[in-house]
């Protein structure tokens, strides 16, 4: 820690005593435009440092890599410098009374609210925005009202840089950019002597980050909690070349007359507190430089305004200056882009006039070959008469030969009306025969299955005359019945015998088919007779077919 032990600044008792110590701390990053700010808190960031939730967004062309302040804050600082009559490139000093006022009071109460809703209850927060270096009372108030133990970051460049990167960026005067570093620095200097803080060299950070982060921990008594190899990767990732622009050695604000001797006395005295280097009357130099500083500032501050607002209008032109440039940069593309399709509609243009050439070329061509056949149909049209009348025979010709075709046709029809009605007289004959003969088989097969009853009929009286035959033999002497049967029942034997024999040798010859017989013949089947026996006793006689092959005729 630096030891600058100075007298508690005086509008420190008008912002009201401070609260015991907190557990918890809050670094506040003071330090000019364009002085690291950014890097400074993305770093202390990567370490272990809270970064507020809403975060003004990276700019391209400005801060790429982002600018990792609260955008509540910024407006917050805009709204106060807009209280006292000031803003954020103003050189001017703000009254010590208006931080003794009520106003002042309720900004720091607004404040406060502002560090709790964006840093909730982290531990250990990193606040920053450079206009913070004017307004650091309130903001060290504010802190401590959320809960917070304040320590204070002090980034410093040589303010050559300072004022380069202002003009590129903001087209601020170099003067006016040395005047602006010196009131950053010296307000910031000022409102935190009562409190543990640290100066830290903005090319220290770029060489030798590790050296840096050291004495940071050193100067506020911190343990840093994210110290480590993933935080070394990143550190390293962030930190790159490209951040350090507009550079400019110690040597040429000493040697130069550019930057205000106040400027250039008071940067090396702090370069002197950042290598630990501290002399008792240096806080005395700083405070004569600072009432100097607003003993001078009223005497330019209306010339300062009037620059100011004319640097303003410059920078609006300037803008719009941008605007139409790319705005022609636009347009000269657009005339690029008509340009070439100009060119080629005149190609095209070249096209079809010749095509148009062409084409009335090959138009009067055909004129001559129209009138050519116009010459030629006049030659032809004497002729037609005799054509037409050839057409004319030959039509009626045709309509003679239609007529008679017309009759033709008339009597071909009658004749087929004839035609039909013998066909539909032939075909009543054939339905007549039909069921005619269905009729008759009809009653062939009742008179078949009648004759079929009967002869199972006379089966059975056969069979009975045989009961009654054996009866009688058992009654009467064999000797005296013997030659009588043999007479009675010789020709019936031999009758039957001659029947089964003949339907065996019917059926051995492959004549005969028994199952198509009986299918064909269902008063047989329902008989129970042998059908080959009696297809030879009655079948062949009612003309009833053995077989499906048998041609009866």
């Amino acid at each position: 820690m630096v030891g600058i032990a100075g007298e508690r600044a005086p509008l420190m008792r008008e912002m009201g005593e401070r609260p015991v110590a907190n557990v918890r701390r809050a670094i506040l990053v003071a330090g000019m435009h364009r002085s690291g700010t950014s890097a400074v808190t993305r770093v202390l960031s990567i370490i272990g440092c809270s970064l507020p939730g809403d975060l003004v967004p990276a700019s391209k062309g400005d801060n790429e890599r982002g600018f990792w302040e609260s955008r509540e804050v910024v407006n917050l600082n805009n709204e106060m410098l807009e209280s006292v009559g000031s803003y954020w490139d103003d050189w001017n000093f703000i009254r010590e009374e208006w931080f003794g006022s009520a106003v002042a009071q309720e900004f720091a109460a607004r404040a406060a609210d502002v560090v709790k809703a964006e840093f909730g209850d982290a531990p250990l927060i990193v606040l920053k925005d450079p206009r913070i270096c004017r307004l650091l009372p309130v903001w060290l108030k504010a802190v401590e009202l959320a809960g917070y133990s304040p320590s204070v970051v002090m980034p410093l460049r040589n303010p050559l840089e300072v004022a380069e990167s202002l003009m590129k960026r903001s087209q601020i005067d170099l003067t006016l950019g040395h005047l602006m570093w010196l009131r950053h620095v010296l307000d910031a200097e000022r409102y935190s002597r009562d409190c543990p803080r640290t100066f830290v060299r903005y090319e220290t950070l770029m060489n030798d980050w590790r050296s840096w982060i050291a004495k940071v921990e050193r100067d506020l008594v911190i343990g840093f909690p994210r110290v480590s190899p993933i935080a070394e990767e990143e550190i390293g990732e962030f930190i790159k070349p490209d951040l350090w622009r507009n550079r400019a050695p110690d040597t040429l604000l000493r040697d130069n007359g550019i930057a205000p001797a106040w400027a250039r006395d008071a940067y090396f005295t702090l370069h002197r507190w950042s290598t630990g280097k501290h002399a008792q009357k240096d806080e005395m130099l700083l405070d004569r430089i600072r009432a100097e500083l607003q003993t001078v500032t009223p005497v330019f501050v209306r010339p300062l305004y009037a620059f100011r607002k004319t640097g303003k209008a410059y920078r609006t032109l300037a803008k719009e200056k941008e605007v139409l440039t790319k705005e022609k940069e636009v347009l000269t593309k657009e005339k690029e882009v008509l340009t070439e399709e100009n060119d080629v509609l005149a190609k095209e243009k070249e096209v079809l006039k010749k095509d148009l050439s062409e084409k009335a070329a090959a138009i009067d061509a055909l004129g001559e070959s129209l009138k050519k056949l116009e010459k030629q149909s006049e030659a032809d049209r004497a002729g037609w008469g005799e054509v037409e009348k050839a057409l004319k025979a030959s039509l009626e010709e045709a309509l003679t030969l239609t007529e008679e075709l017309r009759s033709a046709l008339a009597a071909q029809a009658a004749d087929a009306s004839k035609a039909n009605a013998l066909v539909a007289d032939l075909s009543k004959q054939v339905d007549s025969e039909t069921r005619r003969r269905k009729s008759n088989e009809e009653a062939r097969f009742h008179e078949s299955a009648t004759l079929t009853r009967l002869l199972s009929q006379r089966a059975g009286e056969n069979a009975m005359l045989k009961d009654m035959i054996l009866g009688l033999i058992k009654s009467v002497s064999p000797v005296e019945l013997e030659p009588r049967l043999r007479v009675l029942l010789r020709p019936k034997r031999r009758k039957m015998e001659d029947l089964r024999r003949h339907g065996q040798m019917l059926s051995s010859i492959g004549g005969f088919d028994a199952d198509w017989y009986l299918h064909n013949n269902p008063d047989v089947a329902a008989s129970g007779l042998d059908p080959a026996e009696h297809f030879v006793a009655f079948g062949v006689f009612e003309g009833r077919l053995p077989h499906p092959l048998f041609d009866q005729e």
